[in-house]
């Protein structure tokens, strides 16, 4: 569910305050940062985040599902509002650096009962091959169709999305990832949304090569910008399967108070998705 169609429900239309140049200068400058530090060995990091879109998830030849589930309470108080979002997904590794990306939405409405939201397609290609440049670079590419009902009750709208993915793997397994997506919204009166993603993760504790630490920063730049915090956990009992759970939380008057998110995801021929491969000498 988009970000439109989020204040479309809450019929708001308030602006939040606070330095709107802060918010655009803060990514730029945590590249920046990336982009300077000295390039390590070559590490092979957990693939995927909560909410970001990641280098490394782009897999081989292979197949993933994901079961997400998102919910999401827009203010404290008020529980009639709760909105509730059921996210499979398919992932084809088409070519060692190329994903198919195949996804439906399953929505829960405040007085609604729930409907199918949208289907949505996307491309991840990997621009480099990983660990030759200091940044390790990807673009996704994704058409998302509404369906009648969300075109009816939420002014759904077909949609393309662009995203910018830039990866750094650091010493001690740690990752850090930056998004920066552009979505136009086709049809009458259609508009643009620019947005942002920062995030890292790492191994909460050495030994335990299955249990992973995250946090992430969301955010988006317009008449109503919005920013959220995503402290998560991720959990890899076995190769083939990972556990993510992450809590966000609205740091802007635009920006739902509270969310929770789940995913499930199992692969088949991706390698392992949390502990990392040996490194070559």
């Amino acid at each position: 569910m988009t970000l439109h169609q989020r204040h479309w429900m809450r019929h708001s239309s308030r602006s939040a305050q606070g330095a709107r140049a802060g918010r655009i200068l803060l990514p730029l400058l945590v590249l920046a940062v990336i982009a300077g530090l000295p390039r390590p060995l070559p590490a092979h990091h957990a693939k995927e985040y909560v909410r970001t879109e990641s280098f490394a998830q782009t897999p081989r030849l292979g197949l993933a599902l994901f079961n997400g589930l998102d919910y999401y309470r827009t203010r404290f108080g008020t529980p009639r509002e709760d909105t509730w979002e059921y996210t499979p997904t398919l992932a084809f590794g088409l070519h060692d650096r190329l994903m198919l990306d195949v996804h439906a939405h399953l929505l829960q409405t405040p007085r609604h009962d729930p409907f199918m939201e949208a289907m949505a397609f996307a491309l991840q290609q990997q621009l480099t091959r990983p660990g030759s440049w200091r940044v390790d670079v990807a673009l996704n590419i994704q058409y998302e169709l509404p369906f009648a009902r969300s075109r009816e009750i939420l002014d759904g709208r077909h949609n393309l999305m662009a995203t910018l993915i830039l990866g750094r793997e650091l010493p001690h397994d740690i990752n850090v990832t930056a998004n920066v997506h552009y979505t136009r919204f086709f049809g009458q009166g259609g508009w643009n949304e620019v947005g942002y993603n920062l995030a890292t993760k790492g191994h909460v504790i050495p030994s335990l090569r299955w249990l992973e630490a995250g946090l992430e920063l969301l955010g988006s730049i317009g008449e109503s910008p919005t920013l959220a915090l995503v402290p998560g956990v991720y959990i890899a009992p076995a190769p083939f399967l990972v556990f993510k759970v992450g809590v966000s939380f609205g740091l802007t008057s635009s920006t739902e108070a509270l969310g929770i998110h789940a995913i499930v995801a199992v692969n088949r021929g991706f390698g392992r998705p949390v502990a990392p491969r040996a490194v070559p000498e």
